[in-house]
Order: C-alpha cells, then structure tokens, then sequence
C-alpha cells in the first residue's frame, strides 16, 4: 500500500485500529476505546482528504473545458480571454462551473449578448476505448458574419483523469462514449 500516496496515512490509521483491536482484550476500555477513536478519526481525515481531491478534480477538468473554449472563443471574437470566460460561463448556466467563478463581479451583459449571437452549440464528450487513451473533444459550433463554422478541441489522458461521473457510466453501462451539451442546456 505504501507505493500508494494514501499509503502511509492508511497505514497509520490501521495502525490505530489494529492496536485497538489488539486491546480488545484488555481490561481498560478507555485505552481501547481511545485508540480505536483516534484510529477513526485519522481514518475519516483521510477520507475527506481524497473526497475533496476527487472533488477539485472534477473541477479542475470543469474550468480546463471552459478555458479552452475561451480561448477558442477569444480567437473568433477577438476578445479578452479573461472576459470571454467569464461570458461563457454565465451563458453556459453551468452550476459547476459557476462555483469557478461565483467570487467575481459579473461580466457585461454586452458580453454574454455577443456570444449568444457567436455561439450555436457547444458539445463536449468523453471517450474510452478499451486498452487506449482516453479523449475528451470539445465541439464548437459558431457563427462568423452569418456563416457557420465549427472547431474541435481533442486532448488525450489516462483513464484515471477521466472525471468520476464519465468512469462512474463507462463501468455501470459498458458504454465507452458519453457526451454532454453545454450549449444550448438541454430542456
């Protein structure tokens, strides 16, 4: 377990638990009683340790998904990426990505006004073929002086950094594909 880096801290709290498993026998309960509790407690440190890791992943791959659209979007409207994210987020009404930017003040509705005028669809999906790299591809689809145009954004990862909900489907359903529509939301 130690090659692990919840390795040495899971050790620790066993090392607890096992001492007060091994005084189970004795005959002061409050020694038992105080090792198994801090066994516990070390345990559950732990536990919300990754719980927040795993949490601040996701995110994570939240906020690169919407800077990578930003700087596509930037490019096509020759805007300020910062604004320009700031505009996607607020038209995606994405709650999660929302919690990336809930500390700043709101961008101009000029802003969120131009993108719904640039932007048709936006479509990001998940893909994890046995044995091979997993793909996430952003579609953008936009207009330019009435003419619609689209870009595709594809990074490739380890099946680890998939987000939890993507692994979570691929293993219940067997299936390898998952997408979801960030714009237009999906009544």
């Amino acid at each position: 377990m130690s090659h692990s880096f919840l390795g040495r801290p899971l050790e620790t709290s066993a090392s607890y638990l096992d001492s007060a498993a091994a005084a189970r026998d004795l005959t002061d309960a409050r020694l038992r009683d105080r090792a198994a509790t801090f066994g516990l407690r070390l345990l559950a440190g732990l536990l919300d340790g990754v719980a927040a890791d795993l949490a601040s992943r996701d995110l994570a791959e939240v906020a690169l998904v919407y800077d990578a659209l930003s700087e596509q979007l930037a490019d096509i409207t020759k805007g300020p990426v910062e604004e320009i994210y700031l505009a996607l987020v607020t038209l995606c009404e994405d709650p999660t990505a929302q919690r990336l930017v809930h500390k700043l003040p709101p961008p101009p509705q000029a802003h969120i006004d131009s993108l719904r005028q640039t932007v048709l669809q936006i479509k990001v999906t998940y893909l994890a073929p046995r044995g091979g790299a997993a793909r996430r591809v952003i579609e953008l689809l936009y207009r330019v002086e009435n003419q619609p145009m689209a870009r595709r954004i594809e990074h490739s990862f380890e099946w680890e950094d998939l987000p939890d909900d993507v692994r979570a489907h691929v293993i219940r359903t067997d299936e390898r594909k998952l997408a979801y529509q960030l714009y237009p939301r999906p009544a």
